[in-house]
């Protein structure tokens, strides 16, 4: 802990000790120009690194020593880079959405990066109220210097959520979890590889970020957001907008939506508009297309996905129905097959792909291999 300083009140001893100690730790440099500062011949100051009005310390922390020409030309110019930890989640977000409201592929690829990068510093901000070691990815090796110098690897995307839950008893929800990891995982297509993504897909997952965001800060940061009530209220205004160019696509595309066959959550943007069960899988929304078998694997509560005894497509995934109640579920036929009870299905014990009743038999694509065999 470091005492307070009023420097106007220091002897000239103490002053020289202070500058002496000051310029020890900027390695003999001017924190605003970062040129050398000789002592016995510049004319120095000694400067709040942070001023007090934005929060700074009021000890010898937040001082350093400057070149007294550098510190009047900067007056009262920031001289640093200062975010809080919240307050850099708030700005990233307000990116994304001054971004999206661009909507060029340039700014909609910035607007996924800035906002994905966001929530995950409003999810630390959340853990560092419980307590800051909890920023630290092994909680084990968290020290308060690391913290300071950054030098360290903190809780991912993946952890923090679950952490959340365990230590601060905040649980979101399952479709809120699917829709930050569809962003998460279109935040690492934009930053690592080549991309192709429809742009109504990008702002679908931008506003819905965003709507996270709101509702996060609202229900768990309220206190600690009011020092940003600025902030927060441009971002409400740039959500407002992004609602709206949501709003004006889904009306744009209504005709087909009247029309469509059947209707399921799109894996990408997360409408409602995926058509199904009638040509492959498309999304009238984002025009996201794919295969059975892909929207299968996407939908599977497990990750294993059947051929379906119907339609005979790979598009029978497994899913939890209800809190007690699970089964197999055909995306093409809009048919459910229990698991459980004299009527239940289970994959053909031949060659695993196939879906048959639970009493033995093997799948119409393993009969007709054994029939032509015996032929």
């Amino acid at each position: 802990m470091h005492k307070a300083t009023n420097v106007g009140r220091l002897s000239s001893e103490e002053r020289k000790e202070l500058v002496t100690r000051l310029l020890k730790s900027q390695n003999g440099l001017c924190y605003i120009c970062n040129k050398a500062i000789d002592p016995k011949h510049d004319r120095i100051a000694i400067d709040r690194i942070r001023p007090r009005a934005q929060g700074g310390p009021n000890d010898q922390s937040n001082l350093g020593v400057v070149h007294d020409s550098c510190n009047r030309l900067t007056g009262s110019m920031p001289t640093h880079v200062d975010f809080q930890l919240l307050e850099n989640a708030l700005d990233f977000v307000l990116s994304a959405a001054e971004h999206a409201k661009k909507n060029t592929p340039r700014d909609l690829k910035y607007a996924i990066l800035h906002i994905a990068a966001g929530i995950e510093l409003l999810l630390k901000a959340r853990l560092e109220k419980e307590h800051w070691s909890l920023l630290f990815a092994n909680v084990d090796q968290a020290d308060e210097a690391s913290l300071r110098s950054g030098d360290f690897v903190s809780v991912d995307f993946k952890a923090a959520p679950k952490r959340l839950k365990g230590i601060a008893g905040i649980v979101l929800p399952e479709t809120t979890l699917k829709q930050l990891a569809e962003l998460y995982a279109t935040r690492n297509k934009v930053q690592h590889l080549a991309i192709r993504i429809p742009m109504a897909q990008v702002r679908a997952l931008v506003g819905q970020g965003h709507n996270f965001v709101l509702d996060f800060v609202k229900e768990n940061l309220a206190k600690e957001a009011k020092p940003y009530e600025k902030e927060m209220k441009a971002i409400r205004e740039q959500v407002a907008e992004l609602e709206g160019f949501i709003a004006a696509r889904l009306t744009a595309i209504k005709p087909q939506i009247d029309a469509a066959n059947r209707l399921i959550e799109c894996p990408r943007c997360l409408q409602e508009t995926l058509e199904v069960g009638s040509d492959e899988p498309h999304c009238l929304y984002c025009e996201y297309e794919c295969d059975w078998e892909t929207l299968a694997r996407e939908r599977s509560e497990t990750g294993e996905i059947l051929r379906c005894p119907g339609c005979g497509e790979m598009s029978c995934t497994f899913v939890v129905f209800n809190n007690d109640d699970a089964g197999w579920y055909c995306l093409n036929c809009d048919v459910r097959y229990d698991s459980t009870g004299d009527e239940s299905y289970t994959p053909c014990p031949r060659c695993g792909e196939g879906l048959v009743k639970g009493d033995g038999g093997m799948c119409s694509d393993c009969w007709h291999q054994v029939m032509s065999k015996d032929d």
